[in-house]
């Protein structure tokens, strides 16, 4: 029974073992993966595509080494990768490599046999046959920007070899090479280095920009797009790699020191609060009214500061009156050109971007404590008797000062440092954004949804469950942009936009309350014992923060925001005039804001000494707490927006031609209403 066992089991190991030799040459083939193709002179892009689209490939190659729309034809069924990029590739002299999942295209190196006679050619050919393989050994090495960032997907190739690779996500290489071979090292936009090893085996290789290719980036400008070589008005931009770099609260503190002839202005760091004035060169009008025009993808709107970085491809400012000379006299202040991200071809591309900061002062006011203020409170009084000729009379005594100072007394006697109890230390700012984008020859795709909030800096500030009288700003952000590509000639372009924001603050204002803790005395309250507020009796200064606080309650601000846009455009080149083309447009924006003001009279209390045990103090209540009151006010706008454009752009030969005309017209509604709800009064709380 045993041996009969034993002999099922080895027939059936032999049996796997076949099987598994059978699948082995299978997997190693499916590796590449086959292709099915029917092309007849279809542009290389679409051949690209396919690949891709059939396989886990992605190509990586440099505009300079293949022309998107150079024309080939391949007719094929279950052709092996290699066998279908030899067709198409090798008659336009550009060779290929496979790393991982990705397929990197190179020119192919220029072969020098061609030009020699055919005895050379035996004469070398005998001679390779004598020679060995030349030793190889492996090179390492990190590729990286001149301000040392590391670039990804970098091409690394052994000059006159198919031997390569890229650069993974640290900017790192690895590659086995020829002991004295020469490197050629490329990326898009910047220029390739040959390096000669020599021996050395660990590299650090710094790309530098190509500036030829930096000449030829479309800039933005006035209701269209300039090669920079062809701007001549004064112009700055940056994208949103150099805005998202600055984690802040809004775009306007984001474009700090990044655009040159652009001066900001910050007056306030509270949660809502803290957006700068911008200002363009300078004071440029004698008018209230200094404030640059904002322009978001083609349409003004004032709510700039409310978008997600994430949501920016890119932020232009025009400065001169050349290049702000379409405005008229609306941009007289410059202009600032906001565009939003738009989908690319190509499959789902999701994105995260998350950040959380602990927000500090820099520099806070350190005060007198009690004992200090009274001892030069007494010094005063003293100077001013001597000046005077009056006898001198100390406002404080020799043992009050030592109960400051000591600190056994610290209701009757405080010493309250208001900037240490009345701040936190630090609050908390977070910010989160999602994306999507991707599309195909006919749809394009840009889906994005964003969260920010940011914490005030008060302590103590939560009266009841409900109510909170701290700073703070939260916003919802969501954009949808749709691109459509109806024919060859016809494009749709569908834009949507909201903002949802809730800005908290102290009814007193921010400033004020700012004003109450410099001005009030160390000696004047404790402020706040076991919850209560405490004022004192016969002192020099009852200036309470935290009374200040919760007394003037709190405001609550909603501003909801939708951005509409219907933009089509045709290009008559082929129709009328080559270049010739026209747009229409009209945009749609809602802006609601509320405010709801709620506050309530809080109870105080005046310190007793005990009559039975004077070292014990009783807090007496001075007040009835009041129940919750306030007001609140509605305010909506309404913008609708119409443009229609004929632009005309050619070249001719070294020449560019441009020229465009505009008919705008925008209707703006703007109803207002006001609501309050009365605060109510002791004679209302009796009855």
């Amino acid at each position: 029974m045993t041996n009969n066992l034993n002999s099922k089991r080895y027939h059936f190991l032999r049996f796997a073992v076949f099987v598994w030799l059978l699948l082995v040459p299978v997997t190693l083939w499916a590796q590449h993966g086959n292709v099915s193709l029917n092309l007849q002179n279809e542009e290389v892009s679409r051949f690209i595509r396919q690949v891709e689209k059939q396989t886990s490939y992605t190509f990586v190659y440099r505009n300079t080494v293949l022309n998107p729309k150079t024309r080939v034809s391949i007719v094929c069924k279950d052709w092996s990768v290699e066998k279908a990029l030899s067709y198409v590739f090798s008659p336009l002299g550009i060779q290929f490599s496979f790393n991982n999942n990705t397929i990197v295209l190179n020119p192919a190196p220029a072969s020098k046999e061609k030009a020699e006679p055919s005895v050379t050619k035996k004469a070398k050919s005998s001679g390779e046959k004598a020679q060995t393989t030349p030793e190889k050994h492996k090179v390492v090495g990190l590729v990286k920007e001149a301000n040392g960032e590391p670039i990804i997907g970098a091409s690394v190739f052994v000059k006159g070899t198919k031997i390569g690779t890229v650069t993974n996500t640290d900017g790192e290489f690895s590659l086995d090479v020829p002991a004295n071979g020469t490197l050629l090292v490329s990326y898009i936009g910047f220029t390739t280095q040959e390096i000669a090893l020599k021996g050395s085996t660990n590299l650090n290789i710094v790309l530098k920009e190509d500036e030829a290719q930096a000449l030829n980036e479309v800039v933005v400008v006035g209701y269209g797009t300039q090669k920079k070589a062809t701007v001549t008005g004064a112009i700055a931009s940056v994208s949103t790699k150099d805005l998202v770099q600055t984690p802040q609260a809004n775009i306007s503190n984001m474009l700090v020191g990044k655009m040159p002839g652009l001066i900001a202005m910050q007056r306030s760091g509270a949660p809502g609060e803290d957006n700068s004035t911008l200002l363009i060169r300078g004071v440029s009008t004698f008018s209230d009214n200094t404030a640059p025009l904002v322009m978001i993808d083609g349409v003004e709107r004032p709510n700039y500061n409310g978008l997600d970085p994430n949501e920016i491809e890119s932020v232009s400012i025009l400065k001169d009156a050349s290049a702000t000379a379409i405005y008229g006299v609306r941009g007289a202040n410059g202009v600032i050109l906001i565009t939003t991200r738009k989908g690319q071809k190509g499959k789902p591309h999701l994105s995260y971007s998350g950040n959380m900061a602990v927000q500090s002062p820099t520099a806070l006011p350190h005060y007198l404590n009690s004992a200090q203020y009274c001892e030069m409170y007494n010094e005063a009084l003293k100077n001013d008797a001597y000046t005077k000729g009056t006898s001198y009379v100390p406002r404080f005594t020799e043992q009050d000062i030592q109960l400051y100072r000591d600190g056994s007394d610290p209701i009757m006697h405080p010493s309250t440092d208001w900037v240490g109890t009345f701040l936190r230390k630090t609050s908390l700012r977070t910010q989160h954004n999602f994306n999507i984008s991707g599309g195909t020859d006919r749809v394009k795709y840009f889906i994005s949804a964003g969260f920010f909030n940011q914490g005030g800096m008060y302590k103590y500030t939560k009266i009841d469950r409900d109510h909170d009288v701290n700073a703070s700003d939260t916003r919802y952000n969501f954009r949808s942009n749709l691109d459509f590509d109806v024919t060859q000639d016809f494009k749709a372009t569908v834009q949507l936009s909201a903002q949802i924001n809730n800005i908290h603050t102290p009814g007193i204002g921010n400033s004020e309350l700012w004003k109450e803790i410099s001005w009030a005395t160390p000696l004047g309250t404790p402020g706040m014992v076991d919850g209560k507020l405490v004022r004192l009796e016969n002192t020099i200064d009852d200036e309470n923060p935290w009374q200040a606080l919760l007394n003037n309650g709190y405001n609550d601000i909603f501003a909801n925001t939708i951005n509409t846009t219907l933009r089509f455009d045709y290009d008559l080149s082929r129709l009328l005039l080559k270049g010739l083309s026209v747009h229409a447009s009209t945009s749609y924006d809602s802006y609601y804001n509320s405010k709801r003001f709620s506050v309530k009279t809080m109870q105080t209390f005046v310190p007793k000494r005990d009559p039975s045990d004077p070292t014990q103090v009783i807090l007496v209540p001075q007040n009835e707490s009041s129940t919750w009151g306030g007001g609140f006010s509605y305010n909506k706008n309404r913008k609708v927006y119409f443009e229609v454009g004929l632009h005309y752009n050619q070249t001719f030969g070294k020449h560019n031609t441009t020229a465009c005309c505009f008919i705008t017209r925008a209707s703006i509604m703007h109803p207002v209403w006001l609501t309050s709800s009365p605060m109510p009064t002791k004679e209302s709380l009796a009855v």
